[in-house]
């Protein structure tokens, strides 16, 4: 187990306007796109926490971290969550990349040396395929910082927050170049499935 220095959190907020339904319901291999990031984030911290746009009272019983600005996006998840950290670093999965397992976590965590003595704004994030995912990585805690002016400034894009941060890309290429994929479809969750039937 890492220690407390980080805290897990599964952002799952998003509107799902191009899936149709609450993807964070749908569901996987038996579970939840939701419910499947929450284990996998159990498995390698002690404080994991879930992300929400809004209270849902069926989360009663789950750490919930509600965003302070609402219709502000995954920004809005990571400044919340870094605040509810309370000094502590965190690392943020969003439930609709559900071929992330426990190897990629740990991995991005691994890079992350040093991480309790940076007092800079440090994020390590995930890299496949060429692509680097915002939505996979991990945050120090003076992030919060950055996320909170952008966020009350309008400018929302995590890729414009990873512009302003000292980032570290982790390539996971060596684990599939699949570990990555983003379901914002029905055509996407199918290949997920396909994925964890092989």
């Amino acid at each position: 187990m890492v220690g407390d220095e980080i805290v897990g959190a599964v952002l799952a907020g998003g509107t799902s306007s191009r899936m149709g339904a609450d993807k964070a319901k749908a569901i996987l291999a038996g579970s939840s796109l939701r419910d499947r990031a929450l284990s996998v984030l159990r498995l390698v911290f002690r404080e994991v926490a879930l992300s929400v746009s809004a209270p849902e009272p069926e989360l009663a019983g789950c750490p919930v971290v509600v965003d302070r600005q609402t219709d502000s996006g995954p920004l809005a998840a990571l400044e919340a969550t870094l605040t509810a950290a309370d000094g502590r670093a965190v690392f943020v999965l969003a439930c609709d990349l559900p071929l992330v397992d426990e190897p990629v976590v740990r991995r991005i965590v691994s890079r992350a040396e040093g991480l309790e003595r940076a007092e800079g704004a440090r994020a390590w994030v995930a890299r496949a395929d060429g692509h680097i995912q915002p939505l996979c990585g991990l945050y120090s805690a003076p992030c919060r910082d950055i996320a909170r002016a952008r966020l009350d400034s309008g400018r929302l894009s995590m890729r414009g927050l990873l512009g302003a941060l000292e980032v570290t890309e982790v390539e996971l290429d060596d684990l599939g170049s699949d570990r990555l994929l983003n379901v914002n479809r029905p055509a996407d969750l199918e290949r997920a499935r396909r994925a964890v039937d092989v």
